[in-house]
């Protein structure tokens, strides 16, 4: 996701060409094997399913997932970014581009 994030509607059809993937939750039973890689054990099923789909990066916000000293080996397995670092290394957006869309109201479909 590389370009401008100026011109009306070039930030959507950036994102529109991030690849994602929706993965089920995993069983109870594996997800205590991950409660250690985040913070709060209610992220455990977001770490684990984010590591057994393969994905390089996991984007979070929440600081349960983000803290770096108590995610060290999560991020052995994946890298963690936040989502302005996200948007910043994908679209080389200047800080105050990334704040115009921080403060956006992003319709619910």
């Amino acid at each position: 996701m590389r370009g401008s994030l100026g011109g009306k509607g070039s930030f959507e059809t950036g994102l529109s060409h991030v690849s994602f993937e929706i993965v089920p939750d995993p069983p109870p039973q594996e997800i205590l094997d991950y409660a250690t890689l985040v913070q709060g054990v209610s992220d455990a099923p977001v770490a684990f399913s984010a590591i057994r789909a393969g994905v390089l990066s996991l984007v979070s916000d929440d600081r349960d997932v983000t803290h770096e000293a108590a995610t060290q080996e999560l991020r052995t397995r994946l890298r963690v970014l936040r989502p302005v670092v996200f948007l910043h290394e994908g679209t080389g957006g200047s800080p105050r581009d990334l704040e115009q869309i921080r403060h956006r109201h992003w319709p619910i479909e």
